[in-house]
């Protein structure tokens, strides 16, 4: 059974490690195929904060903290909401909301989307955590209000762990004390810490050597395809 959800976060890892970016997107939706979505987006968002907070930990000297503190205190505001409709709503409804969410970052992406006005940046912020806790992708609506702001690359992807790992944590607090971290999602997130390496390794060998644009289209793809695999179990 695992075996699945293993090959999966491989490639969710690879995501992230080419772009920066994408692998609660890519994980996410399939995983809900397999285990379910609410395990999904629990033993997702585990491993997404860890993630996030080894990248973060490395390039702290580059995180606009003011952008950070921002879109922290405004996810948190979120994240209640978020938690209720994963306790609320029923699986399949949940699956597919998961693929529409990808969906709409995929057309985001496409057209460049940017948040640049400052209450535009705070409901970002606040729609990241509200998603965090629903489906376990917080990215969309926090990479548009960081993309708003500004930064410069370097900073762009120090700030977004940042975020990511912060919220992530008190997101899996918000589970564990719903009691949605179970025996399950504890043996899914074991599994992802010994595929998530073999993800990255591979992704950050590769990265020299791919063409920014053409690999950008080839993920635009592969999102699409996972938020259909999604939305076709659960129709």
């Amino acid at each position: 059974m695992l075996a699945v959800p293993a090959l999966v976060v491989v490639l969710a890892a690879f995501s992230q490690a080419v772009t920066g970016f994408g692998f609660a997107l890519v994980a996410v939706p399939l995983l809900s195929v397999v285990v379910g979505p609410q395990h999904a987006v629990v033993s997702v968002t585990a491993i997404a904060a860890l993630l996030a907070g080894t990248v973060a930990v490395r390039h702290r000297d580059a995180v606009d903290v003011p952008a950070a503190r921002t879109f922290v205190l405004t996810g948190f505001l979120g994240a209640p909401l978020g938690l209720a409709v994963l306790l609320l709503v029923d699986a399949a409804t949940l699956t597919v909301l998961v693929g529409v969410v990808v969906l709409v970052a995929v057309v985001a992406m496409l057209f460049r989307v940017r948040a640049t006005g400052r209450r535009t940046q705070l409901g970002a912020g606040v729609l990241g955590g509200t998603l965090l806790t629903a489906t376990g992708m917080n990215g969309p609506p926090i990479v548009i209000g960081l993309d708003g702001r500004g930064l410069r690359p370097v900073e762009f992807r120090a700030t977004i762990q940042v975020v990511f790992c912060t919220q992530g944590a008190v997101a899996f607090a918000l589970f564990a004390a719903s009691g949605l971290v179970d025996r399950t999602v504890l043996g899914l997130v074991a599994t992802y810490v010994i595929a998530l390496p073999v993800g990255w390794t591979v992704g950050a060998k590769l990265f020299d050597r791919m063409d920014a644009r053409h690999f950008r289209g080839a993920m635009l793809l592969m999102l699409s395809a996972s938020a259909l695999v999604a939305l076709g179990s659960a129709l």
